[in-house]
């Protein structure tokens, strides 16, 4: 057995002692790491897998959105109108015509240049803005009334050549909103060749008068009118292109041909009798600025 010194022995029992108290416990001795069952590990799969899915679905949804934003522009504003071309606004004057006033543009009322107009009178417009829109003379004996004023529509509208006009000064006036933009043009068709006046001298002895002398331009229907055989129309017309006829049934259109007027024309067609009893309508077909005269008669034989 070995000697040991004393005070050594105590020392290492003391050192012993010391060591057994700080011995781990029981407990962290048979320590095991926690064992994680297959279904747990399957549910938190999918767990993970749903999150993922959503999140993805998420950035989905929003990517989505994000590009439909940036696709679905925003509607543009309406196109406001705007007032016709200078060709466009010309266009439906007579190639007879002679310009008097040129293409002005303006806004609100306003007074034209007066000028001295000679044969028939044609005034082309075009206004947007609040409407009415007019062009008269201080007398009215030109009163021209826009209703609307969309800058789409062209306004056309003639007088004819007479006393009250022909080789007079003539000035316009523009009657509008301060607000309503406009443009017009005038012209004139110059010098005319005369044209007879239309009436019982002007047809032949004992033909019976359907309808008296009526003047107009553009197209029109004459009054009715009951005819017991054939009938003939008697026209003069000036203008822009032609004048042409028609009546009011489709079975029976009569010889009806279109005849040129810028030149000024006068001449007779007739039609034959109708082939039903009631009245007949015959309708004068012309562009806006065409003047014409015209008036409808029996011939004589028919009457007897």
């Amino acid at each position: 057995m070995i000697d040991i010194d004393s005070e050594l022995d105590a020392r290492l029992r003391t050192f012993y002692e010391h060591i057994e108290e700080r011995q781990p416990s029981r407990g962290f001795e048979s320590f095991e790491p926690p064992r994680r069952s297959r279904r747990g590990r399957t549910l938190n799969l999918v767990a993970g897998v749903a999150g993922v899915a959503i999140v993805a679905g998420g950035v989905t949804v929003f990517a989505g959105e994000l590009a439909g934003r940036h696709a679905a522009k925003p509607s543009a504003p309406a196109a406001r109108p705007t007032l016709p071309t200078t060709s466009q606004l010309t266009l439906g004057l007579p190639s007879i015509s002679h310009t008097v006033i040129q293409v002005t543009r303006g806004r609100g009322p306003a007074t034209l240049p007066t000028f001295t107009p000679e044969g028939i009178i044609f005034i082309q417009d075009a206004c947007i803005g609040p409407a009415p829109f007019a062009v008269e003379t201080a007398n009215h004996n030109i009163d021209n009334v826009a209703e609307q004023c969309d800058g789409g529509s062209i306004g056309g509208v003639s007088y004819p050549a007479n006393a009250e006009f022909d080789g007079k000064p003539l000035t316009l006036q523009i009657i509008a909103n301060p607000s309503t933009e406009w443009e017009i043009v005038v012209a004139d068709s110059g010098p005319l060749p005369p044209l007879p006046l239309l009436g019982a001298a002007t047809i032949p002895a004992g033909a019976h008068i359907l309808v008296p002398a009526t003047g107009g331009t553009g197209t029109t229907g004459l009054e009715t009118f009951t005819a017991t055989g054939p009938y003939v129309v008697q026209y003069t017309c000036v203008g822009s292109s032609s004048i042409d006829f028609s009546n009011s049934f489709t079975s029976q259109t009569g010889p009806f041909v279109r005849v040129p007027c810028a030149n000024g024309a006068i001449g007779t067609q007739g039609a034959p009798k109708p082939t039903f009893q009631g009245p007949v309508n015959v309708i004068v077909e012309t562009p806006p600025h065409t003047y014409w005269e015209v008036q409808v008669y029996e011939l004589p034989e028919a009457t007897s």
